[in-house]
């Protein structure tokens, strides 16, 4: 397990650790033009402030965030501009939760928690070499957006079409970088 407190936030941005290594990274699969899977276990821990951001991906600002046990949203950056969808009496601090996004390319985008869909979209937008930050909503220095959460993550998998090509427990790391079980390098490491 992973545990991320208040401005502690961890990415993963393979191609920020070792671009030389790879046909096609891990984080370039998180756009719009690649069919892919994305699973994450997780527990919201606390919150600095109104909105805890749970999980960000930039820069085409599409995110789960944490208001209180009665209200969350997820917002989705679609090729017509910003979609959300307001998730009542879902997510709760200190339960054990899966976040799994599926994207179809050039098609839908489906966001589940805990297997209920909370987002339903057309055309997630593409970009070439995307990040996913975990605990807040954007990087440090930019100064906007933080919006930090206290989380646990328990297990991250990213299939590309059918293929695992990511896979992190959380229980062994290198260097502040957590080990990704794939042997792909597909490194998530704390900023």
């Amino acid at each position: 397990m992973l545990s991320i407190r208040n401005k502690d936030l961890w990415c993963f941005w393979p191609t920020r650790v070792c671009v030389e290594f790879f046909d096609l990274p891990g984080n370039a699969v998180i756009s719009g033009q690649y069919n892919f899977k994305l699973e994450l276990d997780f527990a919201v821990k606390g919150t600095h402030g109104d909105k805890a951001t749970i999980f960000s991906i930039l820069p085409i600002y599409t995110t789960l965030n944490y208001y209180n046990e009665h209200m969350s949203n997820v917002d989705v950056h679609t090729k017509d501009g910003m979609k959300w969808n307001d998730i009542k009496e879902v997510i709760k601090l200190n339960k054990k939760h899966k976040v799994t996004i599926t994207n179809v390319a050039n098609g839908a985008i489906t966001i589940e928690i805990d297997n209920k869909v909370v987002f339903e979209g057309e055309g997630f937008s593409e970009e070439n070499d995307p990040q996913l930050i975990f605990g807040g909503g954007n990087f440090p220095y930019n100064e906007e957006s933080l919006n930090y959460s206290d989380l646990d993550l328990y297990e991250f998998k990213l299939y590309k079409d059918e293929e695992l090509i990511s896979h992190h427990k959380f229980e062994e790391y290198i260097y502040d970088k957590s080990v990704d079980l794939t042997d792909n390098c597909n490194f998530i490491f704390k900023l």
